[in-house]
């Protein structure tokens, strides 16, 4: 049995859908976290840089690990028929989230600051 899948599982291709929109967001976190320290470079220094590239790192991060848990669900449901890849942690979500959440903490001291 191959361990690539051949094609997607369901008719709808749910689990493409969620995995592009994964990809979507963090991209939109990555260059979130470079405007981000483009505006806020000046006021804020070294801290908006730091936010940036943790932010850029915990968005690649989410992009590929995205890739490979659409891989895992579609080994799993060609495989077993049911979604059990999915009681893995959401390493994505988490990631962006916390992307998301730095630059959001980038903004109100960019406030706060000016």
């Amino acid at each position: 049995m191959s361990t690539d899948p051949g094609g997607t599982f369901d008719v709808g291709a749910q689990a493409e859908r969620t995995a592009l929109a994964w990809r979507r967001t963090a991209l939109g976190v990555a260059i979130g976290g470079v405007v981000a320290l483009r505006v806020t470079g000046p006021v804020l220094g070294l801290g908006a840089a730091v936010a940036a590239v943790t932010g850029s790192l915990l968005a690649a991060a989410a992009w590929w690990l995205t890739g490979h848990r659409y891989r895992s669900v579609q080994r799993s449901l060609h495989a077993q028929g049911d979604l059990g890849a999915l009681l893995r942690p959401a390493v994505p979500l988490v990631a962006v989230s916390v992307a998301a959440t730095m630059i959001g903490a980038l903004a109100v001291a960019f406030v706060v600051a000016t």
